[in-house]
């Protein structure tokens, strides 16, 4: 006889939970295999803290990864802003161009003028053939790229028109508009286009404060009347020398104006200033970015057009707009408002609680799919993070540091191996682990190898051979590990030559009071004096010469090292001022010179 059928019957949400999971799961694409790693080089006109910089690298590296689930980014600070007279580049491009020898790179990315005036002058010999993206290009013509191949990028345009335009707009009855900016290269390049602009606009109402320390630039505002606006461009390095991020600088001109700031840099929106039709370092570095991919992606750089078009964005602080009596109404629709207060309504608390419930039975089974999934891009990013750090470890570290195979090829080394054996990093990446081993080592490798085979880790002692062929006494510290899926060895070596030499002295003290107590004649003790520092003293020829009993001649000791003609000569010499340098140094008791005697 034959069961009945078995049936389950599910209720309608269930079902259509369960439906959406299958749908969910039919649409995640089977792993595939690890995308190669792009490397790219980025040129920052700047140092690492300076505010605009560091926001287009934080747009350039958040669309990066985007795209990439692993990426290899080296990143050059220029210091152009510190130094802005450039008198560095020379010896900056011999720099990069041995630190760099032998690398490759997919694309090179440069951000600011700087950096753009760098690559452009150093491009054949550094990184020849490799196509460059620029962003952050003030002041940019077409002119800047023509007969450069393999190259497009991002113009920065600081809507300094549209800022001043609109602050007249928003102000009627203004006299004059002050601006205030610095004498670098991107201060005077935003200074030449809104001098182009105020010229067939607001000429008689537009003044531009002449260099002058930041705080003489300062008191000046202090004293600006009431229908007076200050628009402050670029600024950050002042006349003399000193260097300031845009956020600081938008804090001190805010708080030393009693009128309206309007400003072109996002960076200094918050600080106190009104607002402006802003650039975004953020957007900058995203639009490259963009460019970049795809380039690595197979586009042709000459294909891709520069981006000139207005990239910024009208942005507005509340907090001013309230301080200076502005309405909101006047400003332009699209414009971003920041430290605006979130309006509070009242809700209905039982249809409250009964969507919350509804739409969290609903998203329950769906979150347990999408957590699997975030595991899987957190474990990713956790990977990127650890490597990174391994990275900066494995060079920073004081000492020498080997990863090699069970076969003894060496697969990488830090920068302090390179230096202690005076190889370079590829040299060394050519050799085995046999090779840079002093001969009489090579025998108990097999037996190291074998030890980390069975426990995991070792510790001994042995000799380096360096490149000049010096001998160079070393303690090891070995552990297995997996280096790029495969059985790998991490060596920490170190170097124990200073211990070695002074486990030697001792050894020597040692012997010379065994044999001191054993009765040995004075002239092998002194004998065996003289040797130990002739081997302290490589090159060295050493002799010990004692007084004789009357106090007023010399006697051979020991010269192991010595011609016999020389001890003959020297035997039975005069203490006495002239006598040579040992007759003279024995009648002065101290060190004497051949040469001033």
């Amino acid at each position: 006889m034959r069961p009945p059928p078995f049936h389950i019957i599910l209720p309608v949400p269930v079902c259509s939970l369960l439906v959406f999971a299958l749908l969910l799961f039919c649409g995640v694409p089977a792993l595939q295999a690890a995308p190669p790693v792009p490397r790219i080089l980025v040129l920052n006109s700047y140092n690492n803290g300076y505010d605009w910089s560091d926001e287009e690298m934080q747009g350039l590296r958040a669309r990066l990864e985007r795209e990439y689930p692993r990426i290899e980014l080296l990143i050059e600070h220029l210091d152009a802003k510190k130094f802005h007279q450039k008198k560095h580049f020379p010896q900056l491009a011999t720099l990069l161009e041995t630190k760099l020898a032998g690398s490759s790179f997919d694309v090179i990315i440069t951000l600011d003028n700087a950096a753009f005036e760098f690559a452009r002058r150093y491009r054949m010999r550094l990184f020849p053939g490799i196509p460059l993206v620029f962003c952050g290009i003030n002041d940019y013509d077409p002119s800047m790229v023509a007969g450069q191949l393999k190259m497009t990028g991002v113009a920065e345009h600081h809507d300094s028109s549209g800022t001043l335009s609109m602050a007249l707009g928003l102000h009627p009855g203004t006299r004059e508009v002050v601006v205030i900016h610095d004498y670098t290269d991107t201060g005077l390049a935003i200074r030449r286009e809104l001098q182009y602009f105020a010229s067939k606009n607001a000429a008689d109402k537009v003044r531009f404060l002449e260099e002058m320390p930041l705080e003489k630039a300062m008191e000046q505002l202090r004293a600006l009347p009431g229908d007076t606006l200050v628009l402050m461009l670029s600024y950050t390095v002042e006349k003399g020398g000193r260097s300031f991020t845009q956020s600081e600088v938008g804090r001190l001109v805010s708080a030393a104006s009693a009128v309206p700031v309007y400003a072109v840099h996002a960076a200094q929106l918050g600080t106190g200033v009104v607002g402006g039709s802003m650039m975004e370092g953020r957007v900058q570095g995203q639009k490259a970015a963009e460019l970049a991919i795809r380039i690595i992606g197979g586009a042709a750089a000459d294909s891709l057009p520069v981006i000139t078009s207005n990239l910024a964005r009208v942005m507005f602080d509340h907090l001013q707009l309230q301080r200076f009596a502005i309405e909101e109404q006047k400003l332009p629709p699209e414009a971003v408002i920041i430290n605006k207060p979130v309006s509070s309504y009242l809700v209905d608390k039982t249809a409250f609680w009964l969507v919350t419930i509804f739409t969290g039975s609903l998203t329950a089974g769906v979150i347990c799919f999408y957590l699997n999934l975030q595991r899987r891009k957190s474990l990713e990013k956790v990977l990127r993070i650890t490597e990174a750090k391994f990275r900066q470890l494995f060079n920073s570290a004081g000492d020498a540091i080997y990863i090699h195979d069970f076969d003894s090829r060496i697969l990488e080394v830090n920068q302090v191996a390179c230096e202690r054996m005076g190889y370079s990093h590829q040299d060394l990446l050519g050799l085995t682990v046999i090779e840079i081993n002093a001969p009489e080592q090579l025998a108990r490798i097999p037996e190291r190898i074998e030890m980390l085979k069975q426990h995991g880790h070792a510790l001994y002692e042995s000799v380096h051979v360096t490149r000049s062929g010096k001998m160079l006494p070393i303690e090891v510290s070995s552990r297995a590990i997996e280096y790029e899926d495969r059985p790998a060895i991490l060596s920490i070596v170190r170097d124990i030559s200073q211990r070695k030499g002074i486990e030697l002295r001792e050894k020597t003290r040692l012997k010379i009071l065994e044999e001191m107590a054993a009765g040995s004649p004075l002239e092998e003790l002194l004998t065996y004096i003289v040797r130990f520092v002739e081997q302290e003293s490589p090159g060295a020829l050493c002799s010990v010469l004692l007084a004789d009993h009357s106090g007023s001649r010399l006697q051979h000791g020991a010269a192991p090292s010595l011609p016999d003609f020389y001890n003959e000569a020297v035997n039975g010499l005069r203490i006495k001022q002239g006598m040579g340098s040992c007759g003279t140094a024995a009648f002065l008791r101290r060190r004497v010179i051949v040469e001033d005697i």
